[in-house]
């Protein structure tokens, strides 16, 4: 009797820690979105990049947030805007209230803070 109260003492305190890092969706008229899309076009990376070739830059975010650290992050996706495709530049995960931005790795996708990756740009 004692595990099983422990169990569910352990699985209650579980299900909690979960809820709080539980990502609320924001509705279609709340700026978080633009919010998160301009913190990502105002990194300088992103500013050159967009120098370095003559096609439209497109910013695409997600409403669905993820979690990600123990915080909810917007993805923004950033695209040359070609005449025959998107081609794709970076994805970024944006959390617009601690202005975190995290960055996945085009090649293994993995998620990299945004000093680890601007650290292997050097």
């Amino acid at each position: 009797m004692r595990y099983v109260l422990g169990f569910l003492l352990l699985f209650g305190t579980a299900c909690a820690l979960a809820a709080d890092l539980a990502c609320q969706v924001p509705t279609p008229t709340s700026p978080v979105l633009a919010q998160a899309e301009r913190l990502v076009q105002q990194l300088p990376e992103t500013a050159n990049w967009s120098r370095s070739h003559a096609f439209p830059v497109a910013y695409i975010g997600s409403f669905q947030p993820v979690s990600r650290l123990g915080q909810c992050f917007l993805a923004v996706a950033v695209y040359a805007n070609r005449p025959e495709r998107y081609e794709s530049w970076n994805l970024f995960y944006v959390n617009v209230e601690s202005k975190t931005i995290l960055v996945a790795e085009p090649a293994s996708g993995d998620v990299v803070t945004l000093k680890a990756w601007r650290n292997t740009k050097r």
